[in-house]
């Protein structure tokens, strides 16, 4: 069964690895660098753009953008348990919106906050979660996904 799982894990980071939005992340982090701010301040800018997008339900661009923002905004784990999370909940599908508990608060990485995801029916006609969309072979292992 583990192996199942890892498996299944391996096939959601290749995916991630295809759906770099690197658009947004770049314009954020262009802005935060234009208005004479640190890079500290530059990915708390962008972790607070993140919060919005959750709380509005733009889920197919914060997937997107997740691998580069997890490596750039300094995602604690490489936010792992958020791309695990959004796997069972639908991926680029789910269509709720996130409902933030705490306001951003300084932590491990750049900070946290508290959000419940509520969950929702997955469409019946759904296919393609957890299936790569990359023509490339699967990683091996210990290679860099980004």
């Amino acid at each position: 069964m583990i192996n199942i799982i890892m498996n299944q894990y391996d096939i959601l980071l290749e995916q991630l690895n295809t759906k770099i939005d690197e658009g947004r992340l770049a314009r954020v982090l262009s802005a935060a660098a234009a208005a004479g701010g640190s890079v500290a301040d530059a990915v708390e800018r962008l972790d607070a753009d993140v919060v919005q997008m959750w709380q509005h339900g733009e889920w197919a661009d914060f997937c997107a953008m997740l691998p580069e923002y997890a490596a750039k905004g300094h995602g604690e784990g490489f936010m792992h348990d958020t791309a695990m999370l959004l796997g069972a909940l639908g991926w680029d599908h789910y269509d709720a919106l996130a409902e933030i508990v705490t306001p951003f608060f300084p932590s491990s990485g750049t900070g946290q906050i508290n959000a419940v995801f509520p969950v929702t029916p997955m469409p019946a006609n759904l296919t393609g979660i957890g299936r790569s969309t990359s023509s490339s072979a699967p990683f091996a292992a210990g290679a860099s996904r980004l």
